[in-house]
């Protein structure tokens, strides 16, 4: 009877172990260093055999201290008669340094056989909770050379849907950057001009990963409204080009919008009027002091005339 209970108690150690042994949790990053500003990609990858219940599983995120982290995707798939499960995170670090991310986690209740409720019940135990995690990760954030708004290869674009306007229609300027790369703490640019109102909107941002890289895509709207007319001043963006290496300022071209109906637009047709009567004035004039002059020399060529007769 003793050894039968030992064979037993030794099988149940086994499928234990086997059970841990067919689940496992890993995370990777895309990158080990980064310039401070950009951002790298973290994936937690979990596998288990497919025929294996963890409904009594708990995941637990890594906690990603020192970044701003934000889940940018998950999916699922079956393979090899495994099922994986991958969730991605993006990550932007607060502040250079070298840093180590924390595991990942997962809680898993033994789930109850006949075997393991014969020995909870022989033993007065309960089923116990095992903790399965991830290895840790080391990541170095690098400081930037000097002062840069933007990390990555970026296109950028700016330009007003109108050159032209009614006094009642406002004009509105797109900031449009795409490209490889993360928007870091980007927060667009300032176009405070005196005397105008000027309303930013908040950016439509988009992130997707390819091929393990970061593609972002940044809209922003800047919305002018003016009762004469106005220019929208020319701004620059600093970037840190992370395919040369070099640092690269954009500048952004200025704009003149021309506002019809306003009071500087009225005075400048009246200045343009009193312009166009003022040189006609002078051509009159020159005209009318020309003939005198014809008319004077051709009296005095009379009068000498005259005088050689006599």
């Amino acid at each position: 009877m003793i050894r039968n209970l030992g064979k037993i108690f030794i099988f149940y150690i086994l499928f234990v172990n086997i059970l841990y042994a067919n689940i496992s949790i890993d995370m990777i990053s895309n990158k080990k260093s980064v310039y401070f500003g950009d951002s790298l990609v973290v994936s937690v990858v979990v596998s288990k055999k497919s025929n294996l219940d963890l409904s009594s599983a708990k995941y637990i995120q890594p906690p990603f201290n020192g970044f701003i982290s934000k889940e940018i995707d998950k999916k699922s798939m079956r393979q090899g008669g495994y099922d994986i499960t991958q969730i991605d995170y993006l990550l932007t670090p607060q502040k250079p340094g070298n840093y180590i991310i924390d595991p990942a986690k997962m809680t898993i209740v033994e789930k109850k056989t006949a075997i393991g409720g014969f020995f909870d019940t022989f033993f007065g135990r309960k089923p116990k909770t095992k903790i399965i995690s991830s290895k840790m990760l080391s990541v170095t954030i690098k400081p930037l050379p000097s002062l840069v708004q933007l990390v990555g290869d970026f296109n950028i674009s700016v330009k007003p849907n109108l050159s032209t306007t009614n006094i009642d229609t406002p004009v509105v300027l797109y900031l449009k950057i795409e490209g490889e790369g993360a928007l870091g703490n980007f927060d667009g640019l300032d176009y405070s001009i005196d005397g105008l109102n000027v309303n930013a909107k908040e950016p439509q941002i988009t992130q997707e990963i390819r091929d393990d890289k970061i593609y972002s895509s940044y809209i922003k709207e800047y919305v002018f409204e003016s009762d004469h007319d106005f220019t929208i001043p020319s701004r620059s963006i600093t970037m840190y080009n992370t395919k040369n290496n070099k640092i690269e300022t954009m500048v952004m071209p200025s704009y003149d919008i021309k506002v019809i109906g306003s009071q500087n637009s009225s005075m400048h047709n009246d200045s343009s009027k009193d312009g166009t009567l003022s040189i006609l004035w002078l051509i009159v004039s020159f005209i009318a002091g020309l003939v005198s002059m014809i008319f004077i020399l051709l009296a005095m060529s009379r009068k000498r005339k005259k005088l050689n007769k006599r």
